[in-house]
């Protein structure tokens, strides 16, 4: 199930964006492990991503669809969404500085 206060799970409109092109956080106050580990990722070969810089860290941004993400029947699902393995960054999208653009079906904006 979706954590996230920012969404009611009847106005999603399957329509996949979230999961087209996603992003991790990573603030500053990580320890510095963390922080290499982002950077170990964006330069992992056969990985196109790239690293945003924020006010108070830094996000991954993943320029490719999820690898759970599927597509049948003109509706993209997530093919973990019930299982104990779904990351927790999942749960709670959209989050506070999601926008219309990364979610179309935010509440309160459609």
């Amino acid at each position: 199930m979706n954590a996230s206060p920012r969404i009611n799970s009847e106005a999603c409109q399957k329509c996949g964006k979230c999961c087209q092109n996603y992003k991790l956080w990573y603030p500053n106050w990580w320890p510095e492990d963390k922080q290499h580990e982002m950077i170990r990722i964006a330069y992992s070969a056969g990985m196109n991503v790239t690293i945003e810089e924020d006010d108070g860290g830094h996000w991954l941004v993943f320029n490719h669809p999820c690898q759970f993400l599927r597509y049948e029947g003109g509706v993209y699902s997530c093919g973990i969404y019930d299982e104990p393995c779904r990351p927790k960054i999942c749960e709670t999208f959209p989050y506070p500085s999601s926008t219309v653009k990364d979610c179309p079906y935010i509440d309160g904006i459609r």
